[in-house]
């Protein structure tokens, strides 16, 4: 902490003695001009080099001129606009070195006359002051006369504070919840972050992005965020809403998040919302545009694989946890697990797709006694293993409920038995669809099939018969029984007119269905599906 404390004081000494070094050349300038003789900088420049000796550190002043390549000419540049944001005696300096009572701020024509090794194209966009906007330069109809002004961000910088750029605040945020040192993640998930560790460490002639793919939102964020934990950069994200759509603006964002880069080496995780036909149109070809200009590493969080134009696009497909991984974190988090404590957590494993924060926080939920919706706290040991299991089993249903913005809406379901009135044979045949879907953990997972073929492990029931015979109340019914969310299908919303989007509609039901658990209801499904007079 004191080392902190010394370094941070002896920056802001060196800032301001490396602005006297320039205060001694406006100086000697204005003696010279009149007929004065110029002052000497020895004493400066020799303090200057003890305060530097001085450091462990190197002053945040050195750090950007070497980041950014400037020449001496330059750095005296930023240091004139430095000084005129923080020493209240320069502006009237500047007036008198331009002998113009009006222009008391930085010009580039002030730095030309009073500055050794100049070079004209240090007022270009070209040069590092303009290109990384180091300093910004005021609409002027003589332009070396304009007034120069140093950037917020260096400012701040260059006295000791943390970088962080105001200007992209409203677009790019830390992802605070990036845990502070590694933690281990299921096997497939590591797996995925060994893979992208080594591609980011390994020699690249094009910095890769990193495509992350999936519509597990929570785990693409704790892969990216592990991996900045064990590169040891701090992570960052911005919406797909953030990214401007012209081209100017896309070119600003990019420079000023590389210049933080620079200075702060981080990650940036890019957040695609799918947003429907602007999110194939207006909005992907911003985000082709700006990651055609970002040449520092990243991630893109997508729930389809997207046909991106960056030169190196490395794609991963994160997949919800397998059945095992799941059983293993819930036996991990909660007590003892044997007998009917162990069959609801394989129920819990097969239906639910949840990530392993969700995991996490469905048993704490229960271990700290508490229900969603509800005040009635009950010692968790004190819970029959039922009782317990379908607590837990609520929370999961209710954390899980997919968001079909919509496409779909959900049913509240309070239909038994008693309120189905069927033939006792097409009774018995939904008794049996019950009995096979409860029964799908053992069949699957304990049994081995699924690990046979991961196709058709869903199960599709057709009730088929003319209005009021009891196909809706019947899928009511399973959804009540086996305690599950049901969706009716919008037709209406689901169809479209576009070339794709029918399709790409009934992908995302189905993709949220999968997390959920949840069952759907598709009514009059023959529209959709095909015609009645079809086989």
């Amino acid at each position: 902490m004191k080392e902190n404390l010394a370094w941070y004081s002896s920056n802001i000494d060196y800032l301001l003695q490396s602005i006297a070094c320039v205060q001694g050349l406006l100086n000697s300038h204005i003696a010279e001009s009149r007929g004065e003789e110029s002052l000497s900088l020895d004493d400066d420049l020799a303090e200057l080099a003890d305060i530097a000796d001085a450091m462990h550190f190197s002053p945040r002043l050195e750090e950007v001129c070497q980041t950014f390549d400037l020449s001496n000419f330059e750095r005296m540049i930023l240091l004139c606009c430095a000084a005129q944001a923080i020493d209240p005696n320069f502006p009237n300096l500047f007036a008198i070195a331009h002998n113009n009572a009006e222009l008391n701020y930085p010009t580039f024509q002030l730095a030309c006359q009073c500055f050794p090794e100049v070079h004209w194209d240090a007022f270009t966009e070209n040069r590092p002051l303009r290109r990384w906007q180091l300093v910004h330069c005021a609409t002027s109809p003589e332009l070396p006369r304009a007034c120069l002004q140093i950037d917020e961000a260096i400012l701040h910088y260059f006295m000791g504070e943390p970088y962080s750029d105001p200007i992209l605040t409203g677009a790019i945020a830390r992802e605070f919840d990036s845990p502070a040192s590694p933690i281990s993640l299921q096997p497939s998930y590591q797996k995925i972050v060994n893979q992208i560790i080594a591609i980011f460490q390994s020699p690249q002639t094009q910095v890769p992005i990193i495509q992350l793919c999936g519509t597990l939102r929570e785990s693409q964020r704790e892969i990216a965020a592990n991996v900045s934990v064990n590169l040891d950069l701090p992570l960052y994200f911005i919406p797909s809403d953030a990214i401007p759509s012209d081209r100017t603006e896309i070119k600003s964002l990019v420079m000023r998040w590389q210049r933080w880069y620079l200075l702060e080496p981080s990650l940036l995780l890019l957040k695609i919302k799918e947003s429907g036909a602007m999110a194939e149109g207006q909005r992907i070809s911003a985000i082709n545009s700006f990651l055609e200009s970002l040449k520092v590493p990243g991630f893109v969080a997508t729930d389809q694989r997207l046909s991106l134009s960056h030169p190196v696009v490395i794609t991963f497909d994160v997949a919800g946890l397998e059945y095992a991984e799941q059983l293993d974190l819930w036996q991990g988090a909660l007590p003892d697990t044997e007998g009917e404590i162990g069959e609801q957590l394989e129920r819990l494993a097969a239906q639910f797709r949840l990530s392993p924060g969700m995991i996490q926080t469905a048993s704490a939920a229960v271990k700290l006694n508490t229900e969603l919706n509800t005040e009635v706290n009950t010692e968790l040991e004190t819970l029959e293993p039922k009782e317990w299991g379908d607590r837990l089993w609520d929370f999961c249903r209710l954390q899980a409920r997919p968001h079909l913005e919509g496409l779909a809406q959900r049913i509240n379901v309070k239909t038994s038995w008693d309120d189905l009135v069927l033939p006792e044979q097409e009774k018995k045949i939904l008794k049996q669809i019950l009995a096979q879907i409860r029964q799908q953990a053992k069949v699957y997972q304990k049994w081995g099939f699924a690990r046979k073929n991961q196709r058709g492990l869903g199960l599709t029931v057709l009730f088929a018969g003319t209005s009021g015979t009891g196909k809706t109340t019947a899928a009511e019914v399973l959804a009540y029984e086996l305690n599950l969310d049901l969706y009716r299908i919008d037709l209406s919303s689901v169809m479209s007119k576009y070339i794709g989007e029918t399709e790409k509609n009934l992908r995302r039901i189905f993709d949220a269905a999968e997390t959920g658990g949840g069952i759907l209801l598709f009514d009059e499904a023959d529209a959709l599906f095909g015609k009645r007079s079809q086989r």
